[in-house]
């Protein structure tokens, strides 16, 4: 039997290496998300989770692997989730292959973004998830676009909370450990619902045909909508009507989180 072979000897670490493993791949049907799978970035998440978060969560940066009980959160989906909540982008998550394109410097290879991190955006989409139900467009509320939408909007209610800067700024003390992260999720899971009266309020005014795909897909009309959600739910704040993360956290735990060790 004859194996046809092609060897190419240049160093490593130069870029025509780089250039030649690259579109070898690519001619192979090798699609950019394996390209990445021992990325520096990758691994050292998948390690994070390894070491704060086994037998909870694991990290999958190959298809098809399986490292360890507990939730899967696929490097895909944190990188969509990365892009609604840091990128403030949820208007392009419909094109997946950007996250391990062009955007993938901006996603996974910043200081912040770690496994806790990660967490914590999986928990606020859980959260989010699972109450899409509430929403009385059935079509619009399971459009995924909707849910990546209103990720962002939790973002923008916790940047106007001193507490919720706390959170964005260093997630481990509310997520690392399951006591605060039941905590957590029960605040999150709060604002969820509060957003969804007002967003259901929103969309009940454009009828029951509006073209949501096409809204959700433009960056004006999503932040415009924003806007109106977060407004309202910071009113209703600021009259004492609903609690503020802040308040909400403090009734729960009586404390503000300890830091993660």
């Amino acid at each position: 039997m004859r194996i046809l072979t092609k060897l190419v000897q240049v160093d490593v670490s130069s870029e025509l290496s780089k250039n030649i493993t690259w579109y070898s791949n690519n001619q192979n049907g090798i699609k950019p998300r394996d390209s990445k799978a021992n990325n520096p970035f990758q691994i050292r998440l998948q390690n994070e989770f390894l070491t704060n978060y086994s037998n909870q969560y694991w990290f999958e940066i190959k298809r098809g692997e399986r490292v360890g009980p507990g939730d899967k959160i696929s490097n895909e989906e944190a990188g969509l989730y990365l892009m609604s909540f840091d990128l403030k982008e949820p208007w392009a998550t419909h094109r997946k292959y950007q996250v391990f394109d062009e955007k993938y410097s901006d996603l996974f290879c910043r200081p912040e973004v770690s496994a806790d991190r990660i967490v914590m955006c999986y928990i606020m989409m859980k959260a989010i998830t699972s109450s899409t139900a509430k929403i009385e467009n059935t079509l619009f509320g399971k459009y995924a676009l909707t849910e990546r939408a209103m990720l962002y909007m939790l973002r923008c209610i916790l940047e106007n909370d001193s507490l919720g800067k706390e959170l964005i700024a260093n997630p481990a003390p509310f997520v690392r450990h399951p006591k605060a992260r039941s905590h957590f999720t029960a605040c999150v899971s709060g604002i969820v619902n509060d957003i969804i009266v007002d967003l259901n309020a929103e969309v009940k005014e454009l009828g029951p045909d509006f073209d949501y795909r096409g809204k959700l897909r433009d960056p004006d009309w999503v932040k415009n909508l924003s806007k109106d959600v977060v407004s309202s739910y910071l009113k209703l704040v600021q009259r004492d009507r609903i609690p503020s993360f802040e308040t909400e956290w403090e009734n729960r735990t009586k404390l503000r989180p300890r830091q993660a060790r």
